[in-house]
């Protein structure tokens, strides 16, 4: 029986936080770390995210998706604007508590802990980059390079960057839309990877024509750019873990 909850903070001051939890009905010894984007889970983000979680389960691989919104102060979900304004004062709170949740699923019972893999959407791209000390594996989805993400302040940008904790041997794949107006792709995928192949990751993108940011919408190009990201994600995380 997975907890409903774990730990995060330190000594002394800590707090139970939530997760969502798709356990396989097979024995297992892997898992993902999943991390939303800044809307938290809206109904507009929360079916997409799901699928992911329920795939990962059905190929063997414990999914489990940390509320790390719910860090005191809570921000409601749904709330990005919220968000965005607290991104440069309180990413690090946020990206311990992903890392602490990365912590208690390496000592769940049969984990084996170099077998921990990060899926971050948007915000949670961004912060799982940061963390990727902790993973075996990572894939993003329109994630973030800079704060703002869709103007060029060079280096005035005040939150750049993937932060300073590097793991060349944990392998990477970028998942982004070619008409991604909030993040750009040549602002922040490019630099990801390429800041990411710097330090020595094997990396491999998935650039999508037509995809916009969150590859929302009905449209032929959004509609691969979905499908074809979610076939690409599950078998990458089944090949590297």
């Amino acid at each position: 029986m997975i907890p409903a909850f774990f730990e995060t903070g330190k000594s002394g001051s800590t707090e139970q936080i939530g997760w969502i939890v798709h356990e396989p009905t097979i024995s297992y010894e892997r898992a993902v770390v999943i991390a939303y984007g800044s809307d938290g889970l809206t109904t507009q983000w929360k079916p997409e995210i799901i699928r992911h979680a329920k795939s990962l389960a059905e190929n063997g691989i414990l999914a489990l998706v940390p509320d790390y919104l719910a860090k005191n102060p809570s921000i409601e979900h749904g709330e990005s604007n919220s968000v965005f304004l607290q991104v440069i004062q309180r990413h690090v709170e946020w990206e311990q508590v992903l890392r602490d949740a990365v912590l208690a699923t390496k000592t769940l019972p049969n984990i084996d802990p170099n077998r921990v893999g990060l899926l971050g959407f948007s915000l949670g791209g961004f912060l799982t980059l940061r963390l990727r000390d902790t993973a075996s594996a990572w894939v993003g989805y329109f994630s973030p390079f800079r704060f703002p993400p869709n103007l060029d302040l060079g280096n005035e940008s005040p939150l750049m960057g993937l932060g300073a904790s590097t793991n060349p041997a944990c392998k990477m794949h970028i998942h982004h839309g070619e008409n991604d107006g909030l993040v750009p792709r040549q602002l922040n995928a490019d630099p990801i990877k390429g800041s990411l192949q710097d330090e020595g990751n094997a990396v491999s993108y998935s650039y999508f024509p037509g995809g916009n940011h969150g590859f929302q919408g009905a449209d032929t190009a959004n509609t691969n750019a979905r499908n074809e990201s979610f076939d690409q994600t599950v078998k990458f995380f089944s090949a590297n873990l």
